[in-house]
């Protein structure tokens, strides 16, 4: 098994950007299925590239709904789209329960937190205001309830 050590670091330009990796292990599934990533797996995904493209997405943005739409691609494609992809304003009151997160990041645009999840499955409510500035995402899923705030991932 091969863990990642916390890193971090800073971009910028008019805002600041910290992408942490936890000290948990970061795997992905070298066969590319949507099933549960063994522990014996072994990474194939450069971490670091993935902050670089949220950093990227943060410097070419001239709004919040293209930084938010940027990252959600920028992401949903370093993952081969193989995974679920959900950017969230963190400043919104949101629940979800979700399966199989294989990536999660922090990013800051302008002072505004945002929580960067790749995962297999599971389900996400967006409590507050809908909209492409608070939220974005991509892989399989269906959406229900008032205004589609409710997200169910496979």
């Amino acid at each position: 098994m091969r863990t990642l050590s916390r890193k971090v670091s800073t971009i910028a330009l008019g805002s600041l950007l910290a992408v942490m990796t936890s000290a948990a292990p970061i795997l992905t599934n070298p066969a590319g299925a949507k099933s549960p990533v063994s522990p014996e797996a072994s990474l194939s995904l450069d971490i670091n590239k993935v902050g670089e493209d949220i950093a990227n997405a943060i410097n070419s943005a001239e709004n919040r709904d293209a930084f938010v739409k940027d990252v959600r691609n920028k992401v949903y494609y370093r993952f081969d789209q193989k995974y679920n992809v959900m950017v969230f304003n963190l400043n919104q009151d949101h629940w979800h329960d979700l399966e199989g997160v294989v990536h999660y990041e922090s990013a800051d645009y302008h002072g505004i937190p945002y929580g960067v999840w790749v995962f297999e499955g599971g389900k996400f409510q967006n409590k507050g205001d809908g909209g492409y500035i608070n939220w974005a995402f991509e892989g399989d899923f269906g959406r229900s309830g008032d205004g589609g705030k409710w997200v169910d991932f496979w």
